[in-house]
């Protein structure tokens, strides 16, 4: 059954951060976070709470818990997080939160959006496929990094 997410999404505060930061080091094994989320989370909370404090943020949410998270940075015009609780899976969150950040890039004007996953995350390539954009060049950091751009209409 698919959630009516209209309700549901809203823009991040600095009062989620916390949890926020738990679904990404819950999900570091699919979203590889750059700072070790075991010693330094408090770390990653504070960058989490600065994206919040500054609008970047956005979650969907179930009976007023975040099920669901989006970090867009404007300077980059990139979607830096995206990730959703295991148990919220499959109903349709990243998809909206994609959407939204879709808005934001056409409410502000820019030609693209970029996202990047792990070369190995075929969930999330594929779903950033379906939604319009187009992989470009991959990228060996830390991890092997497949970027991916959309194009405003």
């Amino acid at each position: 059954m698919l959630i009516k997410l209209e309700d549901d999404l809203r823009q991040a505060t600095v009062d989620d951060a916390g949890t926020v930061c738990d679904l990404l080091i819950a999900a570091r094994h699919d979203i590889p976070i750059t700072i070790d989320p075991e010693t330094q989370r408090e770390l990653l909370a504070a960058i989490i709470r600065e994206d919040c404090s500054k609008g970047n943020g956005w979650v969907g949410t179930v009976g007023g818990s975040v099920a669901a998270a989006m970090i867009v940075r404007p300077n980059d015009r990139e979607i830096l997080y995206l990730v959703t609780g295991d148990k919220y899976r499959k109903q349709g969150f990243a998809r909206k939160l994609i959407d939204r950040a879709k808005q934001v890039a056409r409410s502000e004007k820019w030609d693209t959006l970029l996202a990047k996953a792990d070369l190995k995350n075929d969930r999330v390539l594929s779903l950033l496929d379906a939604e319009g954009f187009i992989r470009t060049e991959i990228i060996q950091e830390k991890h092997t990094w497949q970027y991916c751009v959309w194009r405003s209409e």
